[in-house]
């Protein structure tokens, strides 16, 4: 088939796609072909263990091969060129498993889908050229004239190497690349994270309240990094970073305690808190889901239902575990804290007598809310506040 007619063939295609992408929600793209909102991998699917099974499945899913392109380019730069290419075999081999007309249309769509894929590979793109391609693939698509203005205006900003660059300056903290490498992340894997944070941050002061695709990423895949060890015990807090250091102590295992999330401790003075407490709400939720068959500790200073993690994150996915794993509930225990002039400002937990004493946890949720906002009404101190 001549390059005219194959062109000609994409756009037929693209057309009768586009009549059938218009019946669905209005999704982004990058939505429509991952399954965004079941995820497109498993808990433990990161880029250290990919499934070739699941990205063939989203290739051929894809239905614009600029898309197929862009998606291929983001697997080249995870996981390789030598993943790729095996890929691209496990494409073709199984349409001629299904197929044994080699002129049926689904093997000349896994021969069009290989080829754009084995472009891809043959083409190594910089950093610059990953994002306008990432930025791309999240943009809506409407019609072949946006797709073209789109393509012209990313060859003029290639062609213009003194414009102002997007793309992630080196982290601001040598810390998180210490972690990470620590942790055994190598350096390419380190990048990636650090690209999608920094362009998290900007996603979200041009779309803030919106759902940040490049903040999911980084939780989903780095899911290993947030994941205790197996003797941990787990533990959740509300009210001061300080409480990390107390469970801590008391030999529980808080999330500021995995690799990822001292990492971003590290970069927290990078950006206001409004900025980065959508990457720790996710970051909070995944580190959860991973939450073993063991009773969580839970240490509350202030209670703050509204806005704190703990009440609008942690504890919902909590439940969601909890049926994950065939559990009615997740056991918890509950730690009522105080600080303040009765105690020197250290910290102390707070009985069902309403007593400050070194340890003391509640069964029941509702009894331990109950007992600190009493316990905090006699103070004349509101529940809300430290």
């Amino acid at each position: 088939m001549g390059e005219n007619e194959r062109v000609h063939s994409d756009k037929k295609e693209d057309t009768n796609q586009k009549q059938r992408t218009r019946q669905q929600d209005s999704k982004p793209l990058l939505e429509q072909y991952h399954g965004w909102d079941q995820g497109p991998f498993s808990l433990t699917e990161t880029p250290f263990s990919p499934r070739m099974d699941e990205h063939a499945a989203i290739l051929s899913k894809i239905p614009f091969a600029e898309q197929r392109h862009q998606f291929a380019v983001q697997l080249q730069k995870i996981y390789g060129n030598q993943y790729v290419h095996r890929l691209v075999e496990s494409i073709r081999a199984q349409a001629k498993l299904t197929v044994s007309d080699p002129s049926d249309i689904y093997e000349q769509e896994a021969d069009r889908v290989a080829e754009v894929v084995t472009g891809a590979v043959q083409a190594p793109v910089s950093r610059q050229e990953e994002e306008i391609q990432m930025k791309h693939v999240l943009q809506p698509q409407e019609d072949e004239v946006e797709v073209q203005m789109q393509a012209e205006e990313e060859e003029e900003i290639q062609a213009k190497p003194d414009v102002q660059c997007q793309h992630a300056p080196e982290p601001p903290e040598p810390l998180f690349v210490d972690v990470l490498r620590g942790a055994g992340v190598d350096e390419e894997n380190i990048w990636a994270l650090w690209d999608w944070t920094y362009m998290g941050i900007n996603f979200e002061i041009d779309n803030p309240g919106a759902r940040n695709p490049y903040y999911e990423n980084i939780a989903m895949y780095a899911a290993e990094l947030l994941e205790l060890g197996a003797g941990a015990t787990m533990a959740l807090w509300s009210g001061g970073i300080d409480l990390t250091g107390y469970a801590e102590r008391k030999h529980y295992s808080p999330l500021e305690s995995t690799p990822l999330a001292m990492a971003y401790t590290a970069i927290n003075q990078y950006a206001s808190w409004e900025l980065l407490r959508p990457l720790w709400a996710q970051l909070s939720r995944q580190f959860v889901m991973l939450a073993r068959m063991r009773p969580v500790h839970i240490f509350v200073r202030t209670f703050d239902p509204y806005g704190g993690i703990l009440f609008t994150e942690e504890i919902f996915a909590l439940r969601e575990r909890a049926q994950e794993l065939g559990l009615q509930d997740f056991p918890q225990r509950w730690h009522m804290l105080y600080t303040g002039p009765l105690n020197n400002n250290s910290i102390d937990e707070i009985n069902n007598e309403g007593n400050l004493v070194e340890e003391y946890y509640f069964d029941n949720p509702d009894a331990a809310i109950d007992t600190l906002i009493r316990f905090r009404e006699q103070l004349l101190l509101p529940p809300t506040g430290r």
